[in-house]
């Protein structure tokens, strides 16, 4: 049984004031009108580094320079293929993809400890669409069912507005995620700019508990309902 009131989101408005009003300040100096928007990497004899330490200080830079670690590693997560590397990786234990094992590795570190840092503040309603193939060959089940409890390994990519994640990507399952808060969890649109997705994503190892599953009749189409726990 779910307890309380779940704020759902109709329109991409609505999830950027929520985004905001929670997320505004994460690697704000990265977002879109930041200074340091694109600098994904800082040494200590970079003339960037030189100019920022001499304007503002030592350890303002050097805290500029891990920041541009974080940033770099959810831009390159969001914006190509090693999000999906890493994915594979964490789910299935391995990738197709070509990138270092190190480096994935060292990614993955990094984003588990920057997503453990941060909490959902409020109950909400999320969605993801993905292939139930997929989802069965990860969970290595051949059914799932209701009180089911799905562990995702990967990093659990999530849309707030139904209708525009779904415009964007479109797998046979939707599910629909009641969030409560204190669930682990980042808001990547000021850093992402994927406005249609409005994508929260959740800690690796986030747990489900399956609510409803029905295919639909004369379709390939199905419906999940599940709460993360």
């Amino acid at each position: 049984m779910l307890y309380g009131k779940f704020k759902e989101f109709s329109l991409v408005e609505e999830a950027i004031e929520f985004g905001t009003k929670y997320f505004y300040d994460w690697l704000k100096e990265f977002q879109a009108k930041g200074e340091f928007r694109r600098l994904y990497e800082l040494n200590d004899t970079d003339n960037m580094y030189l100019m920022i330490k001499m304007k503002y200080g030592q350890e303002y830079a050097d805290k500029i320079k891990d920041k541009c670690l974080i940033y770099r590693d959810f831009s390159y997560y969001c914006g190509g293929t090693q999000g999906l590397a890493i994915n594979e990786l964490c789910r299935y234990g391995y990738t197709n993809y070509t990138y270092s094992f190190n480096t994935l590795r060292t990614m993955i570190e990094r984003m588990d400890s920057e997503i453990n840092k941060h909490e959902i503040k409020e109950n909400i309603v999320a969605y993801r669409t993905f292939s139930y193939t997929h989802l069965l060959e990860a969970q290595e089940r051949k059914k799932i069912s209701k009180g089911n409890i799905i562990i995702d390994q990967g990093f659990m990519g999530c849309g707030l507005v139904k209708e525009t994640l779904l415009k964007e990507h479109e797998y046979d399952t939707v599910m629909k995620v009641f969030v409560p808060a204190g669930s682990h969890a980042l808001y990547l649109d000021f850093i992402s700019r994927r406005r249609n997705e409005q994508e929260v994503l959740f800690k690796r190892g986030t747990r489900l508990k399956v609510l409803f599953n029905k295919k639909e009749f004369f379709s390939n189409k199905r419906n999940m309902i599940c709460v993360v726990i």
